[in-house]
């Protein structure tokens, strides 16, 4: 026995309200979250043979790319060569993938840390700045490793009592230099406690005042 096409829609058509009610109502995939996000990123080492053990950062997905994809970021303890170790999941998808080779990598840029009440006053204003990590023509790869570096020296130094003014300079020939106590329109005086706080808390040895006057 056969079904006409008049009598298929009287069939369906009291039923249409409810079909369109349980579709509205089917709610889409649970967003993901940093504990599901790390596995994933960790299932991305093992496909790629990689040991870069637990993430040192995990950013939440950020604006969409040009294909509409908002990629959470996981940053890693830096290559030998200071080159940043990223892996991105697709927060749709929750696929897994590094990133590709012209990938700007997203630096959180957290607000200077005060120094505790007490805190001895070395950022007195002056003439000079501190040359932690000398002029170089840099990647935009070694570029965005220093970056990285000047907020981990600010996030030290406003915990230990130093007033957080590391930054990137960059002169007119397009090098780049690590320096401390730029005030945006002038250096601070010299202070012997900066040195000895770069020599027992850093890697840094060699730092050198440099005067701004001509």
């Amino acid at each position: 026995m056969g079904f006409s096409l008049p009598s298929v829609i009287t069939f369906v058509r009291p039923l249409l309200p409810a079909l369109l009610l349980a579709l509205v109502g089917c709610p889409g995939p649970a967003p993901l979250v940093r504990g599901q996000v790390a596995g994933i990123a960790d299932n991305v080492q093992r496909r790629e043979s990689l040991q870069w053990g637990d993430p040192v950062e995990v950013l939440e997905p950020g604006q969409a790319d040009a294909q509409g994809h908002r990629w959470w970021q996981l940053r890693y303890a830096d290559g030998p060569g200071g080159e940043p170790r990223i892996i991105l999941i697709d927060n749709n998808s929750a696929w897994g993938r590094l990133p590709p080779k012209d990938y700007p990598v997203r630096i959180v840029v957290e607000a200077p840390a005060v120094p505790p009440a007490g805190a001895p006053p070395i950022a007195v204003e002056g003439s000079l700045i501190l040359l932690v990590d000398p002029w170089a023509n840099r990647t935009p790869e070694a570029d965005a490793a220093l970056e990285r570096e000047v907020a981990r020296l600010n996030a030290l130094a406003g915990s230990t009592n130093l007033y957080p003014l590391f930054s990137v300079r960059r002169d007119r020939n397009g090098r780049s230099a690590l320096v401390y106590g730029w005030q945006g329109d002038r250096g601070i005086a010299k202070n012997a406690a900066v040195t000895s706080w770069l020599e027992i808390r850093t890697a840094y040895k060699s730092a050198t005042w440099v005067d701004l006057l001509p």
